[in-house]
């Protein structure tokens, strides 16, 4: 079977990513993802740059193409004599890139001529939320490196970030096994004092083993899910190194005063209490542990947590708690989140307090990449003025919902929405009142229709409104409805009060019926031109039927 260029690159991804999985922390993992992209996705050009403490730029371990190398070998790592960028001014623009790329941890892309052509992308690759490398690819073609390609790099870049995050962590491990040898080896004649170093050394290290664990798991577990899975998963992971059986975690607004949110662990929502786990009632005066914990900006432990002085009474279906150990994530002098855990079948420790720390501080960063990377993916389908879906998302969503008409056989509707004379408005009010007229439009329409249904901004003062199992007539009532209540709205500005109305075309097809998304747009487009031609102000609908 003839494979697509997408599943050849996704078995490209997948082949990389088991290739680096076998590597050990006896290899150097950047001459290695070198040669693997040099043997993987025929790139003519690999390194990697770094920043050294003096703010120097280095460029190493470069991995080229023997057929572009000026000698036809050269050692693995080695700079090659770069005939193909032929350095000088060429090597200055390549140290701000990657000072940039460093710096701003996006990725950048050059295109060089001296004296071959060739498309030079720098991806940065992270490690604990830190940028510390950056990878330089690079193809012989006189223009820029396709999106596409760009998008299987940056898939790479984060693969060899995984990566060198792993072996970190391997190497870590292995310091604290030769650590512990080497106290077994110091104290042999004294067995007793010795063996009790060791149990504590064990102790430690599988604490450490399992912290860095939990993080492993939680960063590959937020690619993949959404915030408040992210948090759930984060507080479970805590109440499971502790061997507790309750968990939260509470993030505070800026007065240091009020909870933003709350979560708790699955188990907690599950077994352990009736009581509203989502909402954030209560304030940090109110908050029991977690308050106290607020206030002395310090964990706090409670072994015998009914007897404590000051004890806030529970609400009813509270979960019960009988032990408590709260930590709170300090950024800056801000309070910013507190993450506790409860019933411990055994008394908290110290050791608890440095493990649940460790989690806090390291899921807040997480926790923060995810709600940023969120922010990011909700701003690229959101019209930036009136907050309504923009063009590019309700394409796409209008393509799928016209294949689900088939599949499903129920009907649909699209409908095109013009402010009328929006000009005027703009040449009367200025800008800032043709803002303020779409603003009070996509909030007076969106008070009309349901859930399912999709309003986007499709350009300038021109929305389209996707109305799933809804036929023309049930259409024109919805949007009937918006035009009458946007006339009574008669909002004020900047010179007077103004009258807003709205003219619209419908398309809709029938149940089962396939249409193109092209084909219903052109009949709502008519539509909307006999709206407009009857003196505007007023809904249309298309009623005639495709071509067969």
């Amino acid at each position: 079977m003839k494979t697509t260029w997408d599943s050849k690159r996704y078995a490209q991804i997948i082949k990389l990513a088991q290739y680096l999985t076998s590597l050990t922390a006896q290899q150097n993992v950047w001459l290695e993802v070198g040669k693997a992209l040099l043997s993987f996705f025929n790139v003519d050009l690999c390194a990697f740059g770094e920043r050294h403490l003096d703010g120097t730029i280095e460029v190493r371990y470069w991995a080229t193409a023997d057929a572009h190398r000026p000698d036809g070998s050269a050692q693995d790592g080695a700079p090659p004599q770069l005939a193909i960028l032929s350095l000088g001014e060429s090597e200055t623009a390549i140290h701000e890139l990657i000072a940039e790329t460093l710096e701003s941890g996006f990725l950048a892309q050059q295109l060089f001529f001296t004296p071959t052509p060739l498309s030079l992308a720098l991806l940065p690759i992270t490690h604990e939320h830190q940028v510390i490398a950056v990878m330089l690819i690079g193809h012989h073609l006189p223009e820029a490196i396709p999106n596409e390609l760009l998008n299987v790099y940056l898939a790479v870049a984060g693969l060899v970030g995984t990566t060198a995050t792993r072996i970190a962590s391997e190497q870590e491990l292995r310091q604290h096994r030769q650590h512990l040898a080497e106290l077994v080896d110091e104290r042999t004649m004294a067995l007793t004092t010795a063996n009790q170093q060791l149990q504590q050394e064990i102790v430690t290290r599988t604490r450490t083993e399992a912290i860095l664990a939990a993080r492993l798991r939680l960063m590959t577990f937020a690619r993949t899910h959404t915030l408040p899975n992210l948090l759930r998963a984060t507080i479970d992971e805590a109440r499971a190194l502790t061997e507790s059986q309750i968990g939260f975690c509470h993030f505070l607004q800026p007065d240091q005063n009020t909870p933003l949110v709350q979560h708790w662990s699955t188990n907690t929502v599950q077994h352990k209490g009736t009581a509203d786990m989502t909402s954030a009632q209560h304030t940090v005066d109110q908050g029991g542990s977690w308050g106290e914990c607020i206030h002395l900006r310090r964990p706090i432990i409670h072994n015998d947590h009914d007897s404590r002085p000051h004890r806030k009474e529970r609400p009813p279906g509270h979960a019960n708690l009988r032990r408590e150990l709260v930590v709170p994530v300090l950024r800056g002098s801000q309070v910013v989140a507190v993450l506790g855990v409860g019933n411990k079948p055994t008394d908290y420790t110290p050791e608890d307090v440095k493990t649940i720390a460790a989690l806090a501080d390291f899921a807040w960063d997480i926790v923060e990449n995810k709600r940023v990377e969120e922010a990011l993916q909700q701003q690229a389908i959101t019209d930036e003025l009136t907050g309504v879906t923009n063009r590019r998302h309700f394409l796409a969503m209008a393509a799928q919902e016209l294949k689900r008409v088939v599949r499903l056989r129920h009907a649909l509707s699209i409908a095109l929405i013009d402010l009328d004379h929006f000009k005027l408005i703009n040449d009367t009010h200025g800008h800032a009142g043709g803002d303020q007229a779409l603003k009070i439009f996509t909030q007076i329409c969106q008070q009309h229709i349901r859930e399912i249904d999709l309003l986007a901004r499709f350009g300038g003062d021109e929305f389209i409104l996707l109305l799933p199992v809804t036929t023309g007539e049930q259409a024109r009532t919805v949007l009937e409805r918006v035009r009458q209540a946007l006339i009574v709205q008669r909002p004020t500005f900047h010179g007077g009060p103004v009258t807003l109305t709205i003219s619209v075309g419908i398309a809709a097809c029938d149940a089962g019926e396939a249409q193109s998304l092209e084909t219903l747009l052109g009949r709502a487009d008519q539509a909307l031109y006999h709206a407009k031609k009857a003196g505007r102000n007023r809904v249309s609908v298309d009623h005639t039927l495709p071509a067969p």
